[in-house]
């Protein structure tokens, strides 16, 4: 459960909140290398132990746009591109928009969200894979340390992604799946952006009130 409060700016968004939670020890991750067998700008989708899919929302291909969580949709919304940085370091690029996962103004806090923007050469939109077992890792930000990670504990369609310290929970663990035609998914993004389209105007819009901000 969480206290506190939730603040967006024009800027940064950052979620001011309290986990209050019963706590393992916090990990080092620093000294920790990449256990995980990428095959470099391989194709894989990215799901929460309840089996949601990490996506950009709003099939958008703007700089700040949301990444969420959503049920399986069979879209290149949900599907990332592992581009390798350096042993053990990747950019996580977007399929759809070709838009890099980064965080937020490059932001270091608990609680600072996790978006979309082009590839720059910063440590914000670098990340590694820490092996927890069954195929599932921790995704953990080179520029913090922190860890890819569920605002508010989320499960819905919405549920925005946000760097937090390890507290070694489920919302920080993430099933990394290799998509098996990733050739097909490449020949059939153009189709898909103008299918994609026409259901953005039908899916129900974010929830806002705070909770998963738009950055503009």
């Amino acid at each position: 459960m969480y206290s506190g409060l939730f603040f967006c700016n024009r800027r940064l968004c950052v979620s001011r909140i309290t986990r209050v939670s019963i706590r393992r020890p916090l990990v080092n991750h620093k000294n920790r290398r990449d256990t995980m067998s990428i095959k470099n700008e391989s194709v894989y989708t990215i799901q929460t132990k309840n089996r949601k899919l990490l996506e950009v929302g709003d099939f958008s291909h703007e700089d700040g746009g949301s990444v969420r969580i959503w049920t399986p949709a069979d879209s290149d919304t949900q599907h990332w591109r592992l581009m390798e940085h350096s042993d053990g370091l990747y950019r996580i690029i977007n399929v759809f928009s070709d838009k890099a996962l980064d965080i937020a103004m490059q932001g270091s806090e608990n609680g600072t969200i996790v978006h979309q923007w082009e590839s720059t050469d910063t440590e914000s939109q670098l990340w590694s894979f820490a092996d927890v077992g069954s195929d599932c890792y921790k995704i953990i930000s080179k520029s913090t340390g922190k860890c890819l990670d569920l605002m508010e504990m989320g499960s819905e369609d919405g549920t925005t992604v946000q760097i937090w310290e390890d507290v070694d929970g489920e919302m920080q663990t993430w099933k990394i799946a290799e998509i098996a035609d990733a050739c097909e998914s490449q020949t059939r993004n153009g189709k898909a952006k103008a299918r994609n389209g026409k259901a953005a105007a039908s899916r129900p819009e974010e929830p806002t009130g705070g909770k998963t901000p738009a950055l503009v």
